[in-house]
């Protein structure tokens, strides 16, 4: 799976390169378009832009099937099942943290640099140079460790955060106002 997220300013010259680098990511590795095909949703404005300049004809002539945008759920659903993901997007370099998925992200620098430290993400960057060691990569790509604290439960050590905190200014302001702290019932 690959996603191609446009930056502000995506000229057209830009997004044949990123066709192209996508395109030759998976030439390089023709066995994993033997186990799974290679997707690409892409972001609505992305594919109308892919249709309007050809590239979604080259896409596909380079093994990459260009997908419709999918849905919020539909989306990590996709990223779960992924053998790998290719990607620009930082969110979904914690999605697939989280999904015990190996993500390559084709930028220079990330703002989640725990997915790089732990080996759930691999930084090649974003220079035409560096993309190119990306299918070798694959090959030596290894399992992450479990990022600390991403276990689903950071709902319930919120809410018990919240509690003892609103615990403790209850019993806060009923010492500075005098009174005895009331008893639990």
């Amino acid at each position: 799976m690959a996603r191609i997220r446009p930056g502000p300013a995506w000229s057209q010259q830009a997004l044949l390169a990123a066709v192209a680098e996508i395109c030759y990511v998976v030439r390089a590795r023709p066995k994993f378009i033997k186990v799974a095909p290679v997707s690409l949703p892409t972001q609505p404005r992305t594919q109308q832009r892919l249709v309007a300049a050809g590239l979604d004809q080259r896409l596909r002539q380079g093994g990459v099937l260009p997908i419709d945008p999918l849905g919020y759920l539909d989306f990590p659903g996709l990223e779960s099942k992924a053998l790998v993901v290719v990607t620009s997007s930082g969110g979904i370099q914690e999605e697939t943290s989280a999904f015990g998925v190996q993500c390559f992200t084709l930028c220079d620098s990330t703002e989640r640099p725990t997915t790089i430290e732990l080996g759930t993400n691999t930084l090649p960057g974003a220079a035409p140079d560096r993309t190119a060691e990306t299918p070798g990569a694959f090959a030596e790509a290894k399992p992450g460790e479990p990022i600390p604290l991403w276990d689903g439960q950071a709902g319930t050590r919120a809410a018990e955060a919240l509690a003892q905190f609103l615990g403790a200014i209850k019993t806060a302001g009923a010492a500075r106002a005098g009174c005895p702290p009331r008893a639990s019932t």
